[in-house]
């Protein structure tokens, strides 16, 4: 996923933690949303040699502990994983991103 982050507070924000949700869709559709965190930077690459698709919308990970100054905005990639095939998301009912700064309330992006 590609992510922009704004911070429209008067006070820096650091990013905690990334949590992406998505919902199913069919035989799924009756159970929980299914819910990973994003990987490290560092594990870029090997996602990348594996998923060849992946690699063609790479951009710069957004890490952890990412600060956000008052009034900036911060860029970039964050990689999750499902166990849904590629029809079963592209069919989802819905996906959410979740940012959780340390000291501000969470921010959902839908």
């Amino acid at each position: 996923m590609q992510l922009a982050v704004e911070n429209l507070d008067k006070k820096p924000i650091w990013i905690r933690d990334i949590r992406v949700r998505v919902k199913p869709a069919g035989d799924a559709a009756d159970k929980a949303p299914l819910e990973d965190e994003f990987a490290p930077s560092s594990d870029f690459e090997r996602y990348f040699q594996a998923f060849p698709d992946l690699a063609a919308h790479r951009m710069p990970a957004l890490p952890h502990d990412t600060k956000i100054m008052p009034g900036q905005k911060a860029e970039g990639m964050v990689i999750v994983g499902f166990p849904l095939s590629k029809d079963a998301f592209e069919h989802k009912q819905w996906l959410r991103v979740v940012v959780e700064p340390f000291d501000h309330q969470a921010i959902t992006i839908q």
